[in-house]
């Protein structure tokens, strides 16, 4: 008999049918899970609404900021953040709040050795407009273009808004950092970089500074969906940034009580209005099955997936904003690639992402993820007029192979005898590029919160498959260095 094995030629839209039934991660497991291998082998936001994931000691180890402060700290003070400035570990800021105080904002210090004393001290110490010490970041950028040193303290407050505060200072060894910008707004706020040309880079020459853009409520309209963009430019002869142009960006005319119930319920209600699959949506409207985006607060990922590249990331923290969350996410491959994700309420069917790669080292004014997401829709809305219909990706197939007996189900389930012992859970295949791949989610194990997942390039060969474990990276898909797994057809096995 011969295998009905058959993949949609859109991975994102198997992928919308699969992940709708199953989590999907990855996870370094073998097929058979541990110690086997076999011989083939918005409004109403209330002030604290964090959360933190509970996290195995090597992922809280790989997602903690690799520095600690080089002075104690006194009292209740708890490190939030830290940044060695330079490259002789003499000078360094932090980011540190009150443990046991309401509302206290976040202080930034400036921490440098003292040759006199011959011990570190704090040169500066300044308050910033975050409140919210889980959520606070700290990453340098020569914003003014002079190549001078700018410290960019980011996060919450607790009222669910972001806040951004910038500390300067020039390159002299003597210099103290100032506050030369502020930024509070119910929505996100980002960096606008350009560039400078090869005499900056060389530092033959200085470059234009840097622009500042806010995007929140415009709080002039009636809509509470109708944003405002307001871009910020440094003044010189101020020293700070002020106000520089804005533009008015209207929104979609929401229900103001199907709003509010989305809204006002804090972290619980936004997360479960966001689970699911997203679409990108293109300049002029139409959504690219080619991008999208898996929100799975219930397993604590977020999947992103755009043209044949995968990357999934552990939701470590998730905060409620006034018009949605701000989640902090760790790699789950390298676990210290960070990546802040600001999820908007954009309308009833689309959400607005807004990501910070691992702003320790840059933030920009967007990447390929940013952009509005448009719900995929559910499985009783697609016919059989739909390719999703058309193709599967499941089979019904049993196989022998030197592990036991493999079940593939049309209903998505697996099952593995090996002896007495049996393993199952749910399956899909699904195309990368020109490779098909399987991936497996065994059923939780016993006293694990969550369950391996394995990931394995299947080729076909005759009436059978040949499995060969890997792991999906940023760049390709990583095989790994071990024997492959051949299954044969349970009918061609047992025939005479």
């Amino acid at each position: 008999a011969k295998i009905k094995l058959t993949v949609i030629n859109s991975a994102a839209l198997i992928i919308a049918l699969a992940l709708a039934a199953v989590s999907v991660r990855i996870h370094k497991s073998n097929f058979f899970g541990t110690g086997q291998t076999g011989s083939g082998a918005g409004g109403g936001v209330s002030g604290g609404d964090y959360f933190w994931d509970s996290l195995s000691g090597e992922q809280a180890a790989g997602f903690a900021e690799n520095q600690a402060a080089k002075l104690t700290l006194s009292g209740d003070e708890r490190l939030a953040a830290a940044l060695e400035l330079g490259g002789a570990g003499d000078e360094q800021v932090v980011a540190y709040y009150a443990e046991n105080a309401a509302a206290s904002p976040v202080y930034f210090a400036q921490i440098r050795f003292d040759e006199t004393r011959r011990e570190y001290v704090r040169k500066v110490t300044l308050p910033s407009a975050a409140t919210a010490g889980s959520t606070v970041s700290l990453f340098t950028n020569d914003l003014l273009g002079d190549h001078s040193v700018c410290v960019l303290l980011s996060g919450l407050n607790d009222a669910g808004d972001h806040t951004l505060t910038i500390f300067h200072k020039k390159d002299n060894a003597g210099e103290v950092f100032t506050k030369i910008g502020e930024f509070i707004i119910d929505g996100t706020i980002s960096v606008n970089e350009t560039e400078r040309g090869v005499n900056y880079e060389r530092g033959v020459s200085n470059g234009r500074s840097f622009t500042i853009s806010t995007r929140g409520r415009d709080t002039a309209s009636p809509n509470e969906m109708d944003k405002i963009e307001i871009t910020y430019q440094f003044d010189a002869a101020q020293n700070r940034y002020i106000r520089e142009s804005s533009v008015a960006l209207p929104g979609a005319v929401i229900d103001s009580q199907r709003q509010r119930e989305i809204l006002s319920g804090g972290r619980a209600n936004f997360e479960k209005f966001t689970a699911g699959l997203w679409y990108f949506v293109q300049e002029g409207g139409g959504i690219s099955s080619r991008q999208y985006v898996y929100l799975d607060p219930v397993n604590r990922e977020i999947t992103f997936y755009a043209d044949d590249t995968q990357e999934v990331f552990a939701w470590i923290n998730a905060a409620a904003t006034r018009y949605g969350l701000y989640l902090t996410t760790s790699n789950i491959s390298v676990t210290t690639l960070k990546r802040f994700v600001d999820i908007e309420l954009e309308s009833l069917d689309s959400i607005r992402l807004k990501i910070f790669e691992d702003v320790r080292l840059k933030i920009a004014v967007d990447t390929q993820w940013d952009g509005s997401y448009r719900r995929a829709p559910p499985l009783k809305d697609i016919t059989r007029d739909t390719p999703a219909a058309r193709v599967a990706a499941l089979i019904d197939e049993e196989f022998e192979s030197s592990l036991g007996k493999v079940y593939f189900n049309a209903n998505g389930e697996y099952r593995i005898v090996h002896d007495t012992e049996t393993k199952k859970g749910k399956y899909t295949f699904f195309l990368l590029g020109n490779e098909t791949l399987l991936e497996l989610k065994p059923d939780p194990l016993s006293g694990l919160r969550k369950a391996p997942r394995e990931v394995y390039l299947a080729a076909r060969d005759g009436s059978g498959l040949v499995l060969s474990r890997a792991r999906i990276g940023t760049k390709r898909i990583e095989k790994y260095n071990e024997a492959s797994i051949a299954l044969y057809s349970a009918a061609r096995a047992t025939a005479p």
